[in-house]
């Protein structure tokens, strides 16, 4: 959680990413972050049902990609982009959420954090033989603009086995 708290902090205050406003720790050691309210928690569900048009899926992906720019300049790689974690907030505005495989630029892909999705992810970054790099990310916006537009992954087999091993 701390490491997921750093990395977001660098960028909280970025329009298209969630505002983290604390973390904490509950009795027991368990923490926790203290994140914006966003009324729409993820967005796969809805563009799995209902795939969006050509204009709102660019507009969301550009706005997202500014703070993933924005991160990307402050020397972290999200390294787990995909349609569910994007949240929309109070206002109607997509925000980038789940920091927790965020990696610093440069960074060795034997870390630990390597609980990304392969539905989204880069060849590299699967294959675990690349040290974190913003083009990874901007790969998973590319899968992830596939998504917003066709209702699934690019990557995903109908009534096949979409596991991350056969992925």
């Amino acid at each position: 959680i701390r490491h997921e708290a750093d990395a977001m902090a660098r960028v909280s205050s970025h329009p298209t990413i969630v505002n983290l406003h604390g973390v904490g720790a509950l009795d027991d050691g368990r923490e926790f972050l203290i994140m914006e309210y966003c009324p729409v928690t993820n967005i796969a569900d809805q563009v799995r049902a209902h795939p969006m048009d050509v204009p709102a899926a660019l507009d969301l992906i550009i706005r997202i990609s500014s703070g993933v720019e924005m991160l990307h300049r402050m020397g972290y790689v999200h390294r787990d982009i995909k349609p569910s974690n994007i949240m929309i907030n109070a206002y109607g505005s997509p925000v980038l959420t789940d920091f927790g495989v965020a990696e610093p630029v440069g960074a060795d892909p034997r870390s630990g954090r390597d609980a990304f999705s392969v539905m989204w992810a880069p060849p590299e970054q699967i294959a675990g033989t690349a040290r974190a790099h913003p083009t990874q990310d901007v790969w998973a916006l590319g899968a992830t603009l596939w998504t917003l537009l066709m209702g699934r992954s690019p990557f995903e087999v109908e009534d096949g086995d979409n596991s991350a091993h056969a992925v």
